[in-house]
């Protein structure tokens, strides 16, 4: 899975949106690159939480159906509601490992959008910079 908190991660993202303006054909050139790059960052990130979205449902899924089983075998118990059935599931604990399972790859897949939206951000502002430069160079 990708680590977004990973340290060198984390600083190739400030660098990759952060603006020189002294350099911005540099800036102009990386940008579709990088763009690019996080796109598929965040595909994969996505493609993460949704699988372990998957994996969550399954497992709730069978533990339903399991739960419910059990509880309906023991002659002393009567039929099992809905309400116990979703307390019971909710307190397993291979079913919380599921759900903290999915919350971070949700988590990576919303850092890795994050970093997509701030590159078209980036974008949008190299195109305006290189707009008011040009008026400036015309101007002067």
């Amino acid at each position: 899975m990708l680590d977004l908190n990973d340290v060198t991660i984390a600083a190739d993202v400030r660098a990759v949106v952060e603006i020189d303006e002294h350099d911005l054909s540099a800036e102009y050139a990386s940008a579709p690159h990088h763009l690019a790059l996080w796109g598929e960052r965040y595909a994969r990130a996505q493609e993460g939480y949704l699988r372990a979205k998957l994996g969550r449902e399954r497992c709730e899924a069978r533990l339903r159906l399991t739960l419910r089983e059990e509880w309906e075998a023991d002659p002393k118990n009567k039929r099992c509601t809905e309400a116990q059935l979703d307390a019971m599931v909710s307190a397993h604990d291979e079913y919380a490992g599921a759900k903290v399972t999915e919350i971070e790859a949700e988590a990576v897949a919303l850092k890795a959008r994050g970093i997509t939206q701030a590159l078209r951000a980036k974008t949008e502002m190299l195109i305006s910079l290189g707009a008011t430069q040009r008026a400036e160079m015309q101007a002067g």
